[in-house]
């Protein structure tokens, strides 16, 4: 963790090591939710940033590569395991609510209402209903110029990140 508070003098203030290798961080309030790899989700609880600590997890059967909070739930990019679902209300015991094997490999994602945006590598851009946790339906792809890594959704325009700079808009 990094003192913001002057932008010329930032200052490491603390942080707290995982077992894997840190691949996507979402800060909700005090919790740092953390995609740790191999080693799936992390939980740290950070209200004292000189003692962060591990509180929970849940390791996902796939390589966590990022990690997307909303409300009670975290949905996990999972690799070849697609996007993973997980109830994070007690960060101390994590649970399993869903998932979607997507086709490819699920590098990113981002949800936005009921959908869910994943970049699945090769299979491109991946839209899935997520409105039911515990049964998530296919709505449907495009298959991108390359391997999708990431992807950036406003509005009805969504921006999957490919590996180099040949980023592409699709509304």
């Amino acid at each position: 963790m990094y003192d913001l508070s002057q932008l010329s003098n930032i200052e490491r203030v603390g942080g707290a090591d995982t077992p894997g290798h840190a691949l996507s961080v979402q800060v909700v309030g005090p919790l740092a939710d953390v995609a740790d790899g191999s080693y799936g989700l992390h939980i740290f609880e950070m209200s004292d940033p000189t003692n962060v600590a591990r509180i929970g997890g849940y390791d996902t059967p796939g390589v966590a590569e990022e990690v997307q909070v909303v409300g009670t739930l975290a949905y996990v990019a999972d690799s070849w395991a697609g996007l993973q679902i997980l109830n994070v209300a007690d960060p101390t015991n994590v649970t399993w609510v869903g998932q979607y094997d997507t086709p490819g490999f699920a590098r990113g994602v981002q949800v936005i209402g009921s959908r869910a945006y994943v970049a699945d590598s090769n299979t491109g851009l991946v839209v899935l209903e997520v409105g039911d946790p515990a049964n998530v339906r296919w709505l449907g792809h495009y298959d991108t110029a390359g391997n999708a890594l990431g992807v950036a959704v406003a509005g009805d325009v969504a921006g999957p990140a490919p590996p180099a700079s040949r980023s592409r808009c699709w509304r």
